[in-house]
């Protein structure tokens, strides 16, 4: 799989970008994101990469650009194929 995510984001009273990725196929996928804020304009973006089988290559730019009072806020998680490999914990139930 060859491909790629970008998006711009400019204006609006509060911005709010989620992005959840489930990658499986074979190849790479970057992700390109800009953000432009102005005066007191919040911008939050929220990212959750799932990479289902090794070895993938996935790449993630984020910009944000501020301008007097703004806020902007990335917060994001890439979850492996090698975590998937561990069981869950079996804990004794308590009477």
């Amino acid at each position: 799989m060859r491909g790629s995510i970008r998006f711009v984001t400019t204006g609006g009273a509060v911005v709010r970008n989620q992005l959840f990725l489930r990658f499986g196929a074979k190849g790479r996928l970057p992700t390109f994101a800009a953000q432009r804020c102005e005066s007191r304009q919040p911008a939050d973006t929220t990212m959750v990469v799932d990479i289902l089988r090794r070895p993938r290559q996935s790449r993630e730019v984020f910009k944000t650009v501020l301008d007097d009072e703004s806020r902007g806020v990335f917060q994001g998680k890439i979850i492996g194929a090698r975590a998937r490999r561990r069981p869950t914990p079996r804990w004794p139930r308590m009477a």
